[in-house]
């Protein structure tokens, strides 16, 4: 089973040559959409990648702040892959005891519904930032989970308008209990840089 892994399989480099993940380069960035067409492979490298991440978040000194972010992590969450679901959530009940936290991007609310390691990492999650949402899939939302949010907040969450319209990002701040509505102004330069809109 180990051999499409060795130097003789399809992917000798990939498993064999030294990794390039330095274990003490304070920001490290993991892009893997090269891997989204070869499943079996994604799979792999994602254990690999997994174990790497656990031993930097609970193997080193706790007293060195620790931060894990996944975006589009729909993908991750979705039940697809049981390995990458349970890390996750892992990392949401247990990294704060190591100075950690683990921050997760996705589009929807709805994302954080799709499998029952998605509802554990919205549920122990204590700061939560909601951005503009897609108005069908927020009314849909909305009317399956009707106590998720007060009317007024339900109404204010859905006046939120695109920022290169607006000229500043909105969004919803939620500290536990504690809800406020923000704005992010940003200089032009800059927020040409943040858009996804090229």
């Amino acid at each position: 089973l180990l051999t499409r892994y060795s130097t003789s399989g399809p992917y000798p480099n990939i498993f064999n040559d030294y990794s390039a993940i330095a274990p003490d380069a304070s920001f490290i960035v993991l892009e893997l959409g090269e891997l989204e067409n070869k499943p079996d492979l994604m799979k792999a490298v994602l254990f690999a990648l997994i174990l790497n991440i656990e031993e930097q978040m609970y193997q080193s000194p706790r007293n060195q702040p620790k931060m894990v972010v996944i975006d589009e992590a729909w993908r991750l969450l979705s039940g697809d892959n049981q390995a990458a679901a349970r890390f996750i959530e892992k990392g949401y009940r247990t990294a704060r005891r190591h100075y950690g936290s683990f921050v997760t991007i996705t589009q929807s609310i709805e994302d954080f519904q799709k499998s029952d390691e998605a509802k554990a990492c919205w549920n122990c999650s204590d700061i939560k930032i909601i951005m503009l949402q897609n108005s069908k899939a927020f009314d849909d939302f909305m009317l399956n989970h009707k106590d998720y949010f007060d009317p007024y907040v339900t109404s204010l969450i859905k006046q939120f308008k695109e920022a290169r319209n607006n000229g500043f990002s909105e969004f919803m701040l939620q500290t536990g209990r504690i809800q406020s509505f923000c704005r992010l102004f940003v200089d032009p330069f800059s927020r040409v840089m943040f858009s996804s809109a090229g």
